[in-house]
């Protein structure tokens, strides 16, 4: 897992992506149903796909699309903001293999 964490760290240090977690401390969430991917089609607006331990759903009315669009707005308002979130990563590295994890910066 320690491999798994240090990724983690150099994946949220990449440009495009932001790394937030969000601590089971926050409770129960709208997330916690299984995987949902939000995508933007050009000309066709949002469509939700949902993955779960036996089968994939394709969301298209924007209706029910808006609602999970508005729970994933949720779910990162919850969570850390990227910098605490890193921080948090590390400090479960440290606590977990008690060595700290190369500073990416």
């Amino acid at each position: 897992m320690k491999e798994q964490l240090g990724h983690l760290l150099d994946m949220g240090a990449l440009p495009r992506v932001t790394l937030q977690i969000l601590p089971y401390e926050r409770g129960a969430h709208p997330g916690m149903g299984g995987s949902v991917t939000l995508l933007t089609l050009p000309g066709s607006g949002q469509v939700v796909y949902l993955e779960g331990i036996n089968s994939g759903t394709l969301v298209e009315a924007p209706g029910e699309a808006e609602q999970y669009a508005i729970a994933y707005d949720l779910l990162q308002a919850n969570a850390l903001p990227p910098d605490k979130s890193a921080d948090f990563v590390r400090k479960v590295m440290e606590d977990s293999y008690s060595c700290p994890p190369s500073d990416p910066t």
